[in-house]
């Protein structure tokens, strides 16, 4: 598994296997001198960014990511800095039209604007739900998926710094203060198992404001922030809050721990678990821990991670990619592996059309090539597939390339919810005549009624002429699966 965490000078990459026995191994990280965070930053007062340069740029970062550490088929993991989003707040409610209403009104922007993800939820008091949400603008999670799209990439999961932290750390019956302090970028996440995490405003904290100040101005404005948050967070917790909670920092200079009231709160004491193992250095295994933590979402054995976590609150996954957007980027991802298949396909069934040329010879049948078909499977099998855009090949004109024109018809007539898992077009060299079977083939998706919409539009485009649905069955995870067979009509000669 790959993991890789955003933040604003550099961008860590690391890569984590499972073991038996409940190990976990980091046998590759890296610390890359480039940052892709400001990509989301405005550059006016009008905060506008260029959605396009961002895409572009994460892009061929995945692209570089895929090539050198090849181990993308998995999916990535991704950590992004808690400021990028717009709110971390505890939610108060008792039903669920309760929680979109508060939901609603807590965030700076309509609801249709950003995506959410409830991470927490506790009911110490059996009375009252406790959600702790988090919320990022959508174009920021959009940039992602698209460039993973373009990169031929999948993206696992996307969560905030605070919630791989908590879950790496796995102390959830104590408070877990954490602070980011970055150049331009400050701000605090607030855990209580008891009543939620929230996030508040650190920005008299960037580094680069504290720099230019003499180190009493900036420690006097360290302490300030400081008492100002305990007191936020004694109110939120209705007093449910030791004092001084010590606070784990985060950040790309290390230099500010020279200001003596950042030492004073500072909570040195965080490592990896003892079923973890890597080269990375004890001193340093604390700025991995919100990658490694996040990538623990998948560990084999979640008793073990939330072993402290008391039986009246849920801490679950903060991943912000929807199930919806994983399948739909799945989905893009197969038809752009099939069209790369189709291409490879193109050059072998021209060569045997020259072959049969030259030797007045005719094949009964023509698929594509067993090596193909494996590729094809394993595609179908995994969805973690190479990049190649997604457009028509075009016959050469003397070339007889109808078996793969035939196969782009097919795929143009397929619905997003439907995968095809065989195929076979016979040779169009061997009958001509509209009204044999042309093509068989097998279908299978989690909507029965989009395999009769696939039936249709091979009906309606003209190049095939009677299509019907000879087996239809339904296993036990609702996943229903078509056999087609396929006439050929007038437009398909």
């Amino acid at each position: 598994m790959i993991g890789v965490f955003f933040e604003p000078r550099t961008t860590k990459v690391c890569n984590a296997s499972f073991l038996k026995g409940g190990r976990v191994i980091i046998d590759y990280h890296q610390v890359l001198r480039k940052s892709y965070t400001g990509l989301f930053a405005s550059s006016g007062d009008d905060d506008t960014w260029d959605e396009d340069e961002a895409v572009y740029m994460l892009a061929d970062f995945f692209r570089a990511l895929k090539k050198d550490v090849r181990e993308t088929r998995d999916g990535i993991y991704i950590v992004i800095p808690d400021y990028l989003f717009i709110m971390v707040k505890c939610l108060r409610w008792q039903t669920q039209d309760d929680f979109l209403r508060e939901l609603a009104s807590a965030l700076p922007v309509p609801l249709d604007d950003v995506y959410y993800t409830d991470v927490m939820k506790s009911n110490p008091d059996n009375q009252e739900n406790i959600s702790s949400v988090y919320a990022i603008e959508r174009r920021i999670i959009d940039c992602f998926y698209q460039a993973s799209i373009e990169a031929g990439v999948i993206i696992r999961s996307i969560e905030a710094a605070s919630v791989g932290f908590f879950r790496g750390n796995s102390k959830f019956d104590i408070e877990n203060f954490i602070a980011e302090i970055y150049a331009e970028h400050a701000c605090g996440v607030y855990f209580s198992v008891v009543a939620g995490i929230f996030k508040a405003d650190l920005s008299d904290l960037a580094y680069s404001k504290l720099f230019r100040i003499t180190p009493t101005e900036a420690n006097a404005a360290i302490l300030s922030a400081f008492a100002l948050n305990d007191m936020s967070a004694n109110t939120i917790y209705e007093g449910f809050v030791d004092e001084d909670v010590p606070y784990t920092f985060f950040t790309d200079d290390k230099s500010i721990f020279e200001l003596d009231n950042f030492r004073e709160r500072m909570d040195i004491n965080k490592s990896f678990p003892d079923y973890i193992q890597s080269n990375i250095p004890e001193n340093s295994q604390l700025d991995w821990l919100p990658l490694i933590g996040s990538m623990l979402q998948d560990y084999p054995d979640q008793a073990r991670i939330y072993s402290t976590l008391p039986t009246y609150a849920a801490f679950g996954s903060g991943n912000i990619i929807s199930a919806d957007m994983k399948y739909m980027a799945r989905m893009e991802l197969m038809k752009k592996k099939i069209i790369s298949i189709a291409r490879k396909a193109s050059a072998g069934i021209a060569a045997i059309a020259m072959i049969e040329a030259a030797a007045g010879l005719y094949f009964s049948s023509s698929s594509i090539p067993s090596a193909l078909q494996e590729d094809y499977n394993a595609a179908l099998e995994n969805s973690k597939l190479i990049d190649a855009e997604f457009a028509v090949i075009e016959a050469e004109k003397n070339e007889h390339m109808d078996p793969v024109a035939v196969y782009m018809d097919i795929l143009g007539c397929l619905p997003d919810s439907c995968l095809i898992s065989s195929l076979e077009i016979e040779n169009p060299m061997k009958d001509k005549k509209a009204g044999g079977n042309f093509v068989k083939l097998s279908a299978f998706s989690g909507d029965p009624v989009q395999l009769q919409n696939f039936a249709a539009a091979l009906t309606a485009s003209g190049r095939f002429g009677n299509v019907s649905i000879s087996k239809l069955t339904s296993d036990n995870s609702d996943i229903s699966r078509a056999d087609f067979v396929i006439t050929k009509g007038a437009a398909g000669n």
